[in-house]
């Protein structure tokens, strides 16, 4: 018996062949209750304190950027790290969400509510570069501050942390045997609590071009610009399969936010993380 297929069951054949003959990269996802959010003394052993950014408000950063590209005479380069996990088989992405007020109790990380959030504002994990640092190690450096827990020592403290480097249980354990990180000495302790505790920098997703001292940015440089006040580099960045996250930062928590309320919501999240959900289409979303 021969069966013949309508036009539109042939259209969605070719749709589903085309996206699973292309070549695409894979990301993995996990569940985003695979990952623990505890206070930070809680991780690190240490008695809570918090970590507070330069920055505490768009004008700060604004005028701290003149002034440092003022110093140094060149253009400004930053990163920022897009980290993907999943609920309901829906990809989210990990966002720093700053209010009045936040949670600091421990539990696992649940999906952000899509509703209005007022006050609040929304940032992806990152820095700054220092010198001649590479990008890799200044995102790890960021995450490590961001979402891992780490600090900066006092002086008097060098020692001691050094020591706790060169063990060979450089982690606390935290909830169901999860890794979390602890405190350390210094920046590059930062870098190698980042990669030990399975986070890894991947793609370059985008690069934006800040051409003046205000908040404006491109996904190019404007044909008029001869050097932009500060480049943006969005990477992709791989977690492991779970983890214990700390944020250090006051009245900030970690939420994961679905790509349908990204896409398209540049005036609650800003360009660059409204245009995630467009610079992820090229991969495979995994879920594990």
């Amino acid at each position: 018996m021969h069966i013949a297929f309508s036009p539109c069951c042939r259209s969605k054949q070719r749709i589903k062949k085309m996206a699973t003959t292309a070549v695409r990269p894979k990301i993995d996802t996990y569940a985003v209750a695979r990952y623990i959010v505890v206070p930070n003394a809680e991780a690190d052993g240490s008695t809570g304190s918090s970590t507070t950014r330069k920055d505490q408000s768009a004008v700060a950063k604004l005028t701290r950027l003149k002034r440092r590209y003022e110093n140094e005479g060149h253009c400004v380069m930053s990163v920022e790290g897009v980290m993907v996990v999943h609920a309901h088989n829906h990809p989210h992405i990990l966002l720093l969400k700053k209010s009045s007020a936040s949670s600091s109790e421990a539990g696992a990380l649940a999906p952000s509510s899509v509703g209005h959030a007022s006050q609040a504002t929304f940032r992806l994990p990152g820095g700054k570069l220092r010198g001649a640092e590479a990008p890799a190690d200044c995102l790890h450096r960021k995450l490590a501050r961001d979402i891992l827990g780490h600090q900066k020592s006092t002086d008097d403290e060098v020692e001691q942390n050094r020591h706790a480097e060169a063990s060979d249980h450089p982690f606390v354990m935290g909830h169901s045997g999860h890794a979390a990180i602890g405190r350390s000495g210094n920046d590059h302790s930062g870098v190698a609590a980042a990669q030990q505790a399975g986070i890894r920098v991947g793609e370059v997703l985008s690069v934006w071009c800040r051409p003046s001292f205000d908040r404006v940015m491109y996904p190019y440089v404007p044909a008029h610009v001869s050097e932009p006040k500060e480049l943006r580099t969005l990477f992709l960045v791989h977690l492991p399969s779970e983890c214990v996250l700390a944020v250090t930062e006051p009245n900030t928590e970690l939420v994961a936010v679905p790509l349908f309320d990204l896409y398209e919501n540049a005036s609650k999240y800003g360009a660059l993380i409204a245009s995630i959900p467009q610079l992820l289409s090229r991969f495979v979303v995994n879920v594990c």
